[in-house]
C-alpha cells in the first residue's frame, strides 16, 4: 500500500512491511522492499533497465554487508558468554556460501575465530563492490532525473511524493493511501504521464 511505501521510504522503517505477524530477517525485508520498488518502477515506467539492475545490486549488497557482520558478532558473543559458537546461525552463513566448521570434540575456539576472520577478509571485496554500485547508481539517477518525472530516486522527499499524488487528482481523483497498492499507483502514474504527453501533442497540433 502507498502508506506502507511512504513509511519505509521516508521513515526508514522496514518493519512496516511485516503484515503476517511473524519475525523476518533484515535481508528478507530488504528483498521484499526491493521487489515493491521494482514493481512500482516497472508499472510506472519510471526507470531504465540499467537503473533497475543497479538498484537490485545495491539492496542485495547492502543486505549482505549488514547481515554478515551481525552473524559474526552473534558467534563471538556466544563464544564470549557460553564458550561455544551459536550453531543455529550456521545455516544463515551458508546462504552466503560460507560453511563454518565446529567440532565439540576438539573445541578449538582459536581455529573457529580464524574462520570468522577469513570471512571478514573475503567480505571486504563486497564493500568495494557496493561503493562502485552506489556511485554508478547515484550518477545514473542524477543523469536520468528528468526522465523520472522530476523524481531523483525512489526515496525522494515526502513532500515531493505527496505533491506528485496531489497533481494526479484531476485525472485519477483521490488516491486512498491505505487501499492502493504500489502496482496500482505505478499504473496510474504511467496512464497519467501518457495522458499529459497526448495532451501536449494535441495542443501542439492546434498551434
Amino acid at each position: 500500500m502507498i502508506s506502507t511505501f511512504m513509511e519505509v521510504a521516508f521513515d526508514k522503517n522496514l518493519k512496516a512491511l511485516i503484515i503476517d505477524g511473524f519475525e523476518h530477517t533484515e535481508q528478507e525485508l530488504v528483498e521484499a522492499w526491493e521487489n515493491i520498488q521494482m514493481e512500482y518502477t516497472d508499472c510506472a515506467n519510471l526507470a531504465k533497465p540499467e537503473i533497475n539492475s543497479l538498484t537490485q545490486q545495491f539492496y542485495l549488497l547492502d543486505a549482505r554487508l549488514k547481515t554478515i557482520p551481525m552473524l559474526i558478532d552473534i558467534e563471538r558473543q556466544s563464544i564470549k558468554h557460553f564458550n561455544n559458537p551459536f550453531l543455529p546461525a550456521f545455516p544463515y552463513f551458508q546462504k552466503f556460501s560460507y560453511r563454518l566448521h565446529w567440532s565439540k570434540e576438539s573445541g578449538d575456539l582459536k581455529e573457529f575465530e580464524k574462520q570468522l576472520q577469513r570471512i571478514e577478509a573475503k567480505e571486504k571485496r563486497y564493500k568495494v563492490e557496493f561503493d562502485i554500485v552506489n556511485e554508478k547508481l547515484t550518477k545514473m539517477l542524477d543523469e536520468n532525473a528528468p526522465a523520472l518525472n522530476g523524481q531523483k530516486n525512489l526515496t525522494e522527499s515526502r513532500r515531493s511524493f505527496i505533491r506528485m499524488l496531489n497533481s494526479m487528482r484531476s485525472y485519477c481523483g483521490d488516491i486512498p493511501k491505505t487501499a492502493t497498492t504500489m502496482e496500482e499507483l505505478g499504473l496510474m502514474i504511467k496512464d497519467y504521464n501518457d495522458y499529459l504527453i497526448n495532451k501536449r501533442n494535441e495542443n501542439a497540433r492546434k498551434r
